[in-house]
């Protein structure tokens, strides 16, 4: 009986680790600098801008970065948000997650996610990709 026991407690603690792990998306790295040296590992075109006057053309407040990327045959691609604050970003979720939102009408595998200094949306493999 207490082998029994013990197995069945065991494999509950194995399935909710493994639901866990599942369950965590991934999000790109937290520097430009890693994200971009992650996509091009990965195989992917690289645009990294952090001109501080180009940034300003874009009307985003806060802004210190951003990267787009995509692979050659265009089937993934990312765009990443750095900004100097969590507060920067947080004001601009709501725009940047209105593009995300037009993208998602043209493809289902499109991830959108905010994390502190950082906004991104792109496909879900192009994410990964920048991990």
């Amino acid at each position: 009986m207490k082998k029994t026991i013990r197995f069945v407690a065991f494999a509950m603690v194995a399935l909710m680790l493994m639901l866990t792990l599942v369950s965590c998306g991934s999000k790109p790295n937290a520097t430009p600098a890693d994200a971009k040296k992650a996509l091009e590992k990965a195989g992917y075109e690289v645009l990294l801008v952090d001109s501080e006057i180009t940034l300003k053309l874009t009307g985003i407040d806060g802004l210190v970065a951003t990267i787009a990327a995509t692979t050659k045959d265009l089937k993934n691609a990312v765009t990443i948000y750095y900004f100097k604050d969590s507060d920067s970003a947080t004001k601009a979720y709501d725009k940047i997650n209105g593009l995300a939102e037009e993208a998602k009408k043209q493809t289902e595998s499109i991830s959108v996610g905010k994390s502190d200094k950082m906004i991104w949306f792109g496909t879900k493999d192009a994410v990964k990709a920048a991990a």
